[in-house]
């Protein structure tokens, strides 16, 4: 019997991708538009003022996107810096690293007003298609409970909006696969992040992986013709995934 093979696809940096979409921030935009895509290295050239960033600023500047993307502070920042990197970094530049990050993308930084002032004004924010988030906090007289809300009121339209791309390709790829009498020979076994993961075997893999893939990167149009791009990996296990070209 032939041992099962494990297929994940995964979204590439979808959380950044909606959020490059709805705040059309110029730079972040033209960072996804670009053949070699990596906001992580584009970022950290802007706070470390590098033309060649190290894995370690680029590592860095991940936590600083996804940080300043949920309106972190510097408090915040720092923390999240620090539990992996102990001592290096002071609070005043993770300031500067926010500073910098915003000067460098107004868009973002509108968005994030926008949403402030949309969750004050209604007492909910609404998603990408509809979805409401009501943050009744926002009217507390204490102002970290009035921060609390709009930060969930930010993260809402980015992880919402990710995770309604990520149910849509799942219900185009579920119709594909009965379609096809499929469901049996590509197994769905679980959702991992922005990843899903499907049990096949080798020929099944080679015909339906590519097929799959495209219904992922196509459930949904961007703005600005910002793509959707998946990543896929297999292996016999998870600790043997090997990404496949």
């Amino acid at each position: 019997m032939t041992q099962p093979l494990l297929v994940e696809l995964d979204y590439s940096q979808i959380e950044l991708r909606v959020l490059a979409s709805i705040s059309r921030d110029e730079r972040l935009i033209a960072t996804f538009l670009s053949p070699e895509a990596d906001p992580h290295t584009d970022t950290a050239k802007v706070v470390f003022g590098v033309p060649q960033p190290t894995s370690e600023q680029r590592r860095i500047a991940k936590i600083v996107n996804f940080s300043i993307a949920y309106d972190v502070q510097p408090q915040g920042l720092w923390a999240q810096i620090e539990s992996h990197n102990p001592g290096v970094w002071t609070l005043a530049q993770c300031a500067e690293m926010i500073a910098a990050h915003n000067n460098e993308h107004p868009g973002v930084v509108q968005y994030k007003t926008a949403c402030r002032l949309e969750a004050r004004k209604h007492g909910y924010v609404t998603g990408l298609w509809g979805e409401r988030l009501y943050v009744p906090e926002i009217y507390s007289r204490r102002e970290y409970i009035r921060a609390e809300a709009e930060r969930k009121a930010i993260n809402f339209k980015i992880q919402r909006g990710a995770q309604t791309i990520i149910r849509r390709a799942m219900g185009m790829i579920y119709a594909y696969l009965r379609a096809g009498h499929l469901l049996e020979s590509y197994r769905s076994v679980l959702q991992i992040h922005d990843s899903l993961l499907f049990e096949t075997d080798p020929e099944t893999h080679k015909e339906v992986t590519p097929v799959v893939k495209c219904l992922m990167e196509t459930a949904t149009q961007l703005e600005s013709g910002i793509p959707i791009l998946v990543a896929v990996k297999a292996g016999r296990s998870l600790g043997e995934m090997e990404e496949m070209k």
